[in-house]
Parts: C-alpha cells; structure tokens; sequence
C-alpha cells in the first residue's frame, strides 16, 4: 500500500514538471495608435473641414493606406476618403474612421460633427432704399513663415451700407475673385460657395494675394495679403529607432520615413568600434545630408546564457526522469499481465511468438509516442523562446516566419534611391554588415 501510494506521488510529480515545460508564450501587447485630433467639430452649411487623424503602426510606421471614412447622416454632413468632411444640411452627423490592423483587429475613431445654418441671407434694402457703398476687409493682412507644402486659409467679409444708414454684412451673397501675383511662389484656391480660400506654399519667396467682390452690381475695393513662403526643414526617421541587438546572421528591416515625402534616401554601414568588435551603426541620409542612425551590437545578455543553461540542465533532468519511469512502467505492466502471457503460452503460442508480439505492441507504443513527443517538443520550444524573448522586450516575430534575400549574399555596403533596408549582421573575426 505504501508503495503504490509513494507511485502516485511519483506520478504526480512527474506530470507537473511537464505541464512546467509547455508554458505558454507571454506576447507582448500591441501600440497601435489610432485616434482623432478632435472628437467635437462645429461647422456652418457649405463649409468644409478636414479632420486630422493620428494612426501609427506598433513599431511607429504612419499608417497611410486601408483607413475608411464614414458618416452615419450623411444628409447633414459626408465626408471623403482622406478625411475632408462637406456640412450639407442643420443636424448632428458622426464621422467614423476604421483600420484593420494586420493581425484582423479592427481600430475605430468617431468625430461629432456639429452643423450649423448659414448665416441667414441678407434681404436686401427695403422699399426705396438703395446700396450705397460695398466694403471689404480679409482677416489677414500677411502671412509669414508659410512652410512649402503647408496651407493657410484667407477669409473676405463683406459690408454693404444702404441708403437709410444701415449696414449689414453680405459676405455669403457675394461673388468673389481671387488672384495670386507669383504661382511659382505659393497657390491660391477658392472654397465653394464661401467667402474663403485655401492658400498653399509652393517655393520659398514673396508675393501678393488679391480679392475683390461684388454685390448688386457693386464690386469692393481690392483687398490684398502679403505671402511669405520659406522652405520646409526636411526631416529623416529611421523605424524602428534602436538600439538594437542582433544574433548572429539575423536580419532586420529598416525603414526610413522623409519629410516631404518621397526623397531619396542613402543607406550606410560604418563600423563604430575597431576591428574585433560586436557594434556597429547604419545612416540613411536624406538629399539635404540631414541623417539619422541606429546603432547595432550583437547580443551577449549573460543572463540570457543562464537562463539557457539552466534549460538545458532541466531537460537532462526531465529526460532522466521519463527514462527512469518509461523502464517502471514497462516492468509493471510486465508483471500486470503475467496471467495473460500464461495463457498465450497454454494455447500452444511459443516464447518466441510471445516475445515477438511484446517487441510488436512496444514498438508501435513507442512510435506513437515519439511522434507526439517531437509534436509537443516543437511547440514547447517555440513557447519557451518567446517567452524569454519576451521577458528581455525582444522581437519574437523572428520565430514565426524565414526570410531569404539574394541580395545578402553579396557584399554590397550601401544603398541608394531606397527608402527601406535590410541588415544582416555577421559577427566572425571582424564585425560587418550587409544592406540591402
């Protein structure tokens, strides 16, 4: 009684150090950010808005591509797919925009849009009465420091003074007419049906912005704003930003992000510290020379090894065990089945048949159990590996996927005209790089 009470135990613990073994892999959670600058916007009739979005990837990529826009009324207000929002009517209309990430999850944003009447349109004199006098004023009289590629909006209010005396602003019953001096310098576009324009810098320099308008056959003196287009400060952003640490041989992707967009980048490899070393530093340098960097260096974490040696000793130790349980196991069942085999032996089979049917059941045992073994030990091994690596916040997409570049095996050092990358770091008797 003892002893098989001491078996059960033995059995016990024996299958809780292998339920250790499986342990499922802690991922690390995702960073999208996908969020709407204003969740409240209040615009009249005929007017329109754009509605600034901030969506990045988890690694910091912009998202550019697959965003939907949505109005749920969209007789009060509609809105396009880059984000532009049209007031048709009075009312409440709520903007939605959606992402599916790559991993199905879908990302959602929603915008109130509050819609106002249009000022309410001017009548015109009353009986008898007559329209003096039409002034005009633009709610800028400059603009300085307008950024190439950036956008500015003028606005023209409109004053008609009558013949009793009055005045009252006809701003939405006008016709307008805008012109710009220089559309080298910077462009000039009326909005539909207001009284603005949307002003755009097109090259660093100076010019003029007229605009005149007329009401019942009287037309405003012209009104002008001085523009002053500088140049845009290009930029250069390297994702993911680094540090980062590679094994030997692996590969990583890296991505470069300009502003303004689509400039030719130029990618390089410089060793940082001398021959022998395990760190280096990739440059992508935009057409202005302005340059960002990520530093590399080859994975040494001590305890990284640790945590590995100690693994290894764990599956010793659990080998053992199992090896010493699978020869139990074998002689109880031996002993189980004495009367069986006692039997085979008086119905006329002969040892040998016996030990033969033994060798047979055992072997299909064993491949059995060998097969679902190597099953279980794949995945084990993959949920150990991404669990350390994700206790160190390293990349476990590695585990997942195999990439082959061609390109790598050369011994290509730089990159032109490409705004994405390949690393693969070879740590041999001296540290290199190849880019792709």
């Amino acid at each position: 009684m003892k002893n098989s009470l001491g078996r059960r135990w033995m059995a016990l613990f024996l299958t809780v150090a292998m339920c250790l073994t499986l342990a499922p892999a802690v991922w690390a959670a995702d960073s999208v950010v996908f969020e709407l600058e204003s969740s409240n916007v209040t615009i009249k009739v005929g007017e329109q808005q754009s509605l600034k979005l901030e969506a990045t990837e988890a690694d910091g990529t912009a998202i550019t591509t697959g965003i939907t826009w949505s109005s749920d009324n969209s007789a009060v207000a509609t809105v396009d797919n880059n984000g532009q929002v049209t007031a048709k009517s009075a009312g409440t209309a709520k903007i939605t925009a959606s992402y599916t990430a790559q991993d199905t999850k879908t990302y959602t944003s929603e915008c109130t849009v509050t819609v106002e009447a249009a000022s309410t349109p001017d009548p015109g004199p009353a009986p008898g009465d007559t329209l003096v006098e039409l002034t005009g004023a633009l709610n800028k009289n400059t603009v300085e420091a307008l950024k190439t590629g950036d956008t500015d909006t003028l606005s023209f209010t409109v004053t008609a003074k009558w013949g009793d005396g009055n005045a009252s602003t006809v701003s939405q019953n006008a016709a307008y007419s805008w012109s710009i001096g220089n559309s080298n310098i910077a462009t000039i576009t009326p909005n539909l049906r207001t009284n603005s324009a949307t002003l755009k810098g097109v090259n660093p320099g100076t010019t003029t912005v007229t605009v005149t308008a007329t009401y019942k056959d009287k037309t405003t003196a012209a009104a002008t704003c001085t523009v002053t287009v500088i140049q845009r400060m290009g930029s250069i952003r390297i994702t993911p930003t680094g540090p980062l640490t590679m094994e030997e041989n692996e590969q990583q992707e890296l991505k470069a992000t300009t502003d303004p967009a689509g400039e030719v980048v130029t990618w390089s490899v410089t060793d940082t510290e001398p021959e022998g070393s395990s760190t280096a530093s990739v440059q992508a340098t935009n057409s202005t020379g302005q340059g960002a960097i990520v530093y590399l260096s080859q994975s040494k974490n001590p305890m990284v090894d640790a945590i590995m040696t100690i693994i290894d000793i764990f599956s010793v130790f659990v080998a053992v065990v199992l090896a010493c349980l699978i020869l139990y196991a074998n002689r109880f069942l031996l002993r189980r089945r004495k009367r069986e085999l006692g039997t085979y032996l008086l119905l006329g089979l002969s040892q040998g048949q016996v030990s033969r049917l033994l060798f047979l059941e055992t072997g299909i045992v064993g491949l059995i159990s060998l097969a679902a073994g190597l099953g279980l030990g794949v995945l084990a091994s993959f949920g150990m590996s991404a669990l350390t690596l994700s206790m160190f916040e390293m990349d476990v997409s590695a585990l997942l996927a195999i990439k082959f570049s061609p390109a790598a095996a050369g011994n290509k050092r730089q990159g032109h005209g490409q705004s994405k990358g390949h690393c693969k770091k070879l740590f041999h008797s001296r540290s290199s790089f190849l880019l792709q």
